[in-house]
């Protein structure tokens, strides 16, 4: 199910996590703040007055790649044994796709 948030803030606790102020809106304030009608099949967030998209990708494992090693690790128990972690982030939306 995709969702829109929007962001009101954050706060660190003592350990360093780091966790956010975050609400749902409806999908009718995402069209507005973002000035044009967004894709239902993502989900976005409001951070700072800004659309921002979820993107995702495939990375080497920190806990076992080294700078010898071409895409992955050689597998440990971060990485469930496999050499690559899966990451994400929120990043300004454009309204353009990628190639």
């Amino acid at each position: 199910m995709t969702y829109v948030v929007r962001r009101f803030g954050h706060s660190i606790a003592k350990d360093g996590t780091i966790r956010f102020r975050e609400r749902r809106v409806s999908w009718r304030h995402a069209d507005a703040v973002a000035g044009r009608h967004l894709d239902r099949r993502k989900n976005y967030a409001i951070i700072s007055g800004q659309v921002c998209s979820a993107i995702n990708w495939t990375a080497m494992c920190s806990g076992c790649s080294d700078a010898f090693c071409d895409d992955r690790g050689a597998g440990c128990r971060e990485c469930g044994h496999k050499g690559r972690v899966r990451q994400s982030a929120w990043m300004p939306h454009d309204g353009s796709e990628p190639r």
